[in-house]
């Protein structure tokens, strides 16, 4: 290849990890939260299923199961397995 057909290599910014896009849009690195780090309604929504989940019990049963605890804090029985 002749010196004057070199092709430079650009990344495509719709391609580039999420926090090189914020990095090169001007935020900072420091504003990207950990992933899985839960903030606001969640990280209470979280806590208090487990407190439930340790404390309580479901009545006429000795356990919670996924979906009665969901019942019990209006969530899907889902959310409840993934914590």
């Amino acid at each position: 290849m002749r010196a004057s057909h070199r092709v430079t290599w650009v990344p495509n910014p719709r391609s580039a990890r999420p926090a090189e896009r914020g990095f090169t849009a001007g935020v900072a690195p420091e504003a990207y939260r950990p992933a899985g780090e839960l903030v606001g309604a969640a990280a209470e929504k979280v806590n208090r299923i487990v407190e439930a989940t340790l404390h309580t019990k479901p009545e006429d049963a000795t356990h919670w199961s996924t979906r009665t605890m969901a019942k019990a804090q209006g969530v899907s029985h889902a959310s409840v397995a993934r914590i």
